[in-house]
């Protein structure tokens, strides 16, 4: 005899909270190749050191640690924290020396 488990309104409620989130990966792969664009046209270079947060094409954010920025810009415009494509802008003379 196969046993039951019990199944509770939280048990829904976790796995409802991990499912996938509403949104194309196309258009979180389009705001990382905005972001590189961005990168390599030069318009990132005043966030040297920090992550920087993109969304529908355009820089949304920018902070030293990227979990509390992809938290923080979720909040604010209502996405889901993965549709927020995030990049670190390095100082090249450091990585490339």
């Amino acid at each position: 005899m196969a046993m039951r488990t019990k199944t509770t309104a939280s048990t829904h409620s976790r796995y409802r909270a991990r499912q996938p989130s509403n949104f194309a990966l196309a258009d979180v792969l389009a705001d990382f190749a905005a972001a590189y664009r961005l990168l390599d046209s030069g318009q990132l270079a005043n966030h040297v050191g920090q992550m920087v947060a993109v969304l529908r094409g355009e820089v949304v954010g920018a902070g030293p640690d990227g979990v509390s920025l992809r938290a923080r810009i979720s909040k604010s415009r209502r996405v889901s924290p993965e549709r927020i494509a995030i990049i670190r802008v390095f100082d090249e003379t450091t990585v490339y020396g």
